[in-house]
């Protein structure tokens, strides 16, 4: 499994097909013992492993539509691990704003979309050379 987001950047096309495989794999384990919503993160398997490929994340903010659509950013940012606590009170479901290190991420289920959800920018952000871009996943 990748442990950073980094990682993906690495890998060859042929070996994000077979990662994307196995983190199905590790979803359907996961979820069918500690439950959870699998068909929501089956179909955003590909699109999570393109966002963290092509952007830089931790660097440029992520929010997703609804928090049931993050488990593969939360596997690709290294909390693997976490999953039998999935959906358990202080469990891995209710953190979303994660470990240290891991990337800002959100989500926008009050009813705002994603993409005014996303945070601003300002000369601060500057400063350190290019701006973050922040990324609205689609849903």
């Amino acid at each position: 499994m990748v442990h950073d987001p980094a990682d993906l950047r690495r890998l060859a096309p042929e070996q994000l097909a077979a990662l994307a495989g196995r983190i199905r794999e590790f979803l359907v384990e996961s979820v069918s013992r500690t439950g959870g919503h699998l068909g929501s993160n089956l179909a955003a398997v590909e699109l999570t492993i393109a966002v963290h490929r092509v952007f830089d994340s931790p660097r440029d903010p992520i929010v997703w539509d609804t928090g049931h659509q993050a488990y593969v950013h939360k596997i690709l940012t290294g909390r693997a691990g976490m999953f039998d606590s999935l959906r358990r009170l202080e469990g891995l479901s209710l953190r979303m704003p994660a470990a240290v290190g891991s990337p800002p991420v959100g989500t926008s289920e009050q009813k705002t979309p994603a993409p005014r959800r996303l945070p601003r920018t300002g000369p601060s952000a500057h400063a350190a050379g290019r701006p973050p871009r922040p990324v609205a996943a689609p849903e």
